[in-house]
């Protein structure tokens, strides 16, 4: 089972990311800093800034959670290039990236589902930033 996809992130009380895995047995979250790689208190953690993983890497192989902003290079037939920013969202237990309000299922962005396209994601912050 891949832990990654069930990892968590959030800001402390003060203002740093922290982030939460599963120790090796795969049964309790360890909240680590992300400065200093000790252990966090999860009783110190901004409860509304908490993400969730989706279990996907962007191109610089950073793992994307819930609300973080994604820069979208989707390039047609090899010359045609177009960005766009979207915020990744989870609704439903889908995941879902929104672009102007519309939502579009995350897994056909990652699979490269549309015809002639190639797209490339970068992680370029998140909405608690």
């Amino acid at each position: 089972m891949n832990l990654l996809r069930f990892s968590f992130k959030a800001k402390n009380k003060n203002g740093s990311w922290v982030f939460a895995y599963f120790d090796e047995s795969g049964r309790q979250l360890e909240w680590r800093f992300s400065s200093t790689y000790g252990y966090g208190n999860p009783s110190q953690i901004d409860t509304e800034t908490l993400c969730q993983s989706t279990g996907i890497l962007d191109a610089d192989d950073e793992l994307i959670y819930e609300h973080d902003y994604l820069k979208i290079i989707r390039t047609y037939d090899n010359n045609h290039v177009l960005v766009s920013k979207a915020e990744v969202i989870y609704e439903q237990l889908k995941w879902f990236f929104s672009i102007d309000g519309r939502k579009y299922p995350l897994l056909n962005l990652i699979n490269n589902v549309f015809s002639g396209v190639t797209y490339n994601i970068y992680i370029i912050g998140n909405k608690f930033d």
